[in-house]
């Protein structure tokens, strides 16, 4: 007697099989299960493309609603997105727990002044404090992450539970404004946190391999 392997579904089998299921929305992640953290790649838009593609063919519905995921940091990788993979919407994890204004064409995803981009930062911790009932460490780790990574003993407090509540966590923003108030311009700009590279959504990404190079080359389960 010997095993019997059969090959793995393809994403389009995988399309056409939920659709049987009887699902209403699909939503396609252009990267692999192994893809993430250190390992994480290019988006594979075209793949995202093949699925919409079958969706709409073997469902006969040409507005059947697929949501594309995957290499969206800024609002425009948001519209390119759409264009290129044809999908109904686009949503986005990474960068948004960062910049959670990234599909309001008001927010600037790169702020020219180190001081705005601060001040961007710092103001998205007053209001989730504003509103917040319990603190959870996800938001700061998100909006803070590149000061964090300059002033690693608020990490270290952040890690040991030391603010655990709303207005130790206030204490914790204040905090962080007040080592960065007495630099100009000029010395923020010197600063790693003043590196568009040091984003929440670039710490695991090649940013030349997740923002588009090579997008397409990728393989999706």
């Amino acid at each position: 007697l010997g095993p019997k392997a059969s090959t793995p579904p393809t994403p389009e089998e995988r399309i056409e099989r939920l659709i049987d299921c009887g699902v209403d929305l699909i939503t396609v992640h252009g990267r692999s299960r192994f893809e993430n953290q250190v390992a994480v790649g290019a988006a594979n838009w075209e793949a995202i493309q093949s699925c919409v593609a079958t969706a709409r063919s073997y469902s006969e519905n040409d507005q059947y609603p697929v949501i594309a995921n995957g290499g969206i940091e800024t609002l425009n990788d948001v519209y390119n997105c759409l264009e290129k993979t044809k999908a109904s919407g686009v949503m986005s994890s990474e960068s948004l727990l960062e910049n959670p204004g990234l599909f309001s064409k008001e927010y600037d995803p790169h702020p020219q002044l180190a001081k705005q981009l601060l001040k961007r930062q710092l103001n998205y911790a007053d209001m989730y404090l504003d509103y917040a009932n319990s603190i959870s460490t996800a938001p700061w780790n998100s909006w803070c992450e590149r000061y964090f990574e300059e002033n690693s003993d608020l990490r270290w407090k952040l890690g040991d539970n030391e603010f655990n509540n709303i207005k130790e966590a206030r204490q914790l923003v204040s905090e962080i404004r007040q080592r960065y108030d007495s630099y100009d311009e000029e010395q923020l700009m010197e600063k790693s946190s003043s590196n568009v590279d040091s984003s929440w959504y670039r710490r695991h990404c090649n940013p030349e391999v997740s923002k588009g190079v090579g997008r397409g080359s990728g393989h999706i389960q």
